[in-house]
Parts: C-alpha cells; structure tokens; sequence
C-alpha cells in the first residue's frame, strides 16, 4: 500500500493552523483534525480550490450514505440530511466512527500510483507526454524552453521530477485548471458540433470564476460549502464521486471519443470530481517517492 502512495493514510496535502504552523497531512488526518486547522494552504490558491473541492465531495457522499455513527443510512430524505448536518456542526468536528467506514471502504481507490490510479486514465497513456514542469502550477514552464527566472533548480541533463506527495496536489490542479495548451488533433472520432480541429480550451475550474466562503476554522469550511439539496431544496442524485465510477471513452462502435460531451452529473460528488482533463503520473526511474 506505501508503495502505491495512498491518499487516504499517505501525507500529502499541505494545511495551515492558526499559529501558522504549516502541516502535511492524509485525507483521513485531514477530517479527523479538520477543526485544528484553518485552511488548507498548498503552493497556489487554485490548487488549495481543486482539493477543496476533492473534500466536499468526500464529505457529501459520506453524508449521504452514513450517520454520524457510521451505520449505513443511504435512503435519506430532507428533514434528516438537514438534521444530520445540523448535528455535527453541533459536534464542531468529524467524528471518525463517522469517516472512517467510507475512506477505509474505498481506499484502494485512491492509490496515486498502481493498476488503478485515483482521478487517472489508463488511455491517457496513449496522448503527449510532458515533463513535470508543465504540472507544476505555479512553475508554468513550457516543454518547448526553459523559464528566464525560476525559482526551482534542477540538475543540468536531468529529468525533473516532484515528491508524490506533491504530484498529488498538482494533479488535482492540472485537472481543473489546465491550459489550452492542448493540440488539435484529427486522429480520433469527434462529437456532434465539436470538428477534429476544435480546442477544447482551459479546465473547467478556469471557466466558472470560483467562489466558497471560508469559515473559522477549516472544518467550518468544510461544512457550510457543501452543498447537500439542488436549487429548489430537493435532494441530489445517488453521491457518485468519479473514482466510483468505470467510465469508458469509447462508443458503441469501439471508437474512441477524444473531446466528446458530457452529460452534466445529477449529483454533488459527481459534479465536483468531473475531469476535465485525463492524466496519467509517470514515476521516475531510479527513485524514490518521485514522479516525472
């Protein structure tokens, strides 16, 4: 399981306190001690955006589907989904008889490394390959010239590689906010209204001008940001975060589906962890706890 870096025991995402003491935690030491700390607070504030949102998309599946007990309750309606988040903001943290059953049910689903990878695609081993550098959000460099002024240093002639931990954090960003830095291409079967030669353009994450309120504490975040009912007060589909979900690209016919359109999800957990770029981390050759 360490071998494959997983992001439910493994550290990786950076937290700040309110002493500003900074701290790299699990998803699960990330909730059980969510009401320590006061913000997430990784390399950008995108970045620290696209994990928010990994969160409250744990965190609304959880509630969907347990009580603050951990006993299986998915058939919820209104009153009591309102009624159980009532209680544990009355609790002022997560307890973990509460957390604990999702994560460990589904941990090998958030291996960052492996067979099957957390919020990665095998069939993105087939498109471009590019340096860590191009990962790196607050780095930017193209494959095609170095930067002028960077403030990362790498041996000359060699590969560039990034900490796993660090890879995690940046593949959550580069699948929200990637660039348009991605080619036309004419090799595959397109959409309806979507030619061969349209670019797909930036991630969603750089369309939708993000917005969540932050409260006292990160907890606090967590919870009033999640957003349990539709407009309207009705309740969300069944919770399918997408490393639920086997999803294939291709159609009926076999045939690959490059930029096809995607039917907006019907629920919370989807609708946060919808990709809009597919990704597959390369790890380096020769080391440890690396990736190029």
């Amino acid at each position: 399981m360490d071998d494959l870096f997983n992001l439910v025991t493994s550290p990786w995402i950076l937290v700040r306190d309110e002493n500003c003491n900074e701290e790299t935690v699990s998803i699960q030491d990330l909730f059980l001690k969510a009401h320590q700390f006061e913000a997430i607070a990784g390399e950008t504030v995108t970045q620290n955006f696209a994990i928010l949102r990994l969160l409250e998309a744990i965190l609304s599946t959880i509630l969907y589907r347990y009580d603050l007990n951990g006993q299986p309750q998915p058939d919820v309606n209104q009153k009591v989904l309102l009624q159980r988040w009532a209680k544990l903001w009355d609790n002022g943290k997560f307890p973990p008889e509460m957390m604990e059953p999702y994560l460990k049910d589904h941990a090998e689903e958030f291996n960052l490394l492996g067979d099957k990878r957390f919020m990665q695609s095998r069939e993105a081993r087939k498109a471009n390959v590019y340096s860590c550098k191009k990962m790196i959000g607050d780095l930017a460099v193209s494959g095609n010239k170095d930067r002028l002024f960077s403030f990362r240093e790498w041996d000359e002639g060699e590969e560039p590689t990034i900490s796993k931990a660090e890879a995690a954090r940046w593949a959550q960003s580069l699948i929200l906010f990637d660039d348009t830095a991605v080619k036309k291409s004419k090799e595959y079967k397109t959409v309806k209204g979507k030619g061969p030669d349209t670019a797909p353009g930036v991630g969603w994450g750089g369309k939708i001008a993000p917005i969540y309120f932050e409260g006292a504490s990160l907890f606090e975040t967590l919870m009033i940001n999640c957003v349990l009912l539709k407009e309207g007060a009705g309740l969300w589909g069944d919770m399918t975060p997408y490393w639920e979900v086997q999803e294939s690209i291709e159609d009926s016919e076999g045939m690959r589906l490059e930029r096809r359109l995607i039917p907006q999800p019907n629920d919370f957990a989807a609708l946060l962890t919808l990709p809009s770029r597919r990704i597959w981390l390369v790890e380096a050759k020769e080391k440890n706890n690396e990736i190029c």
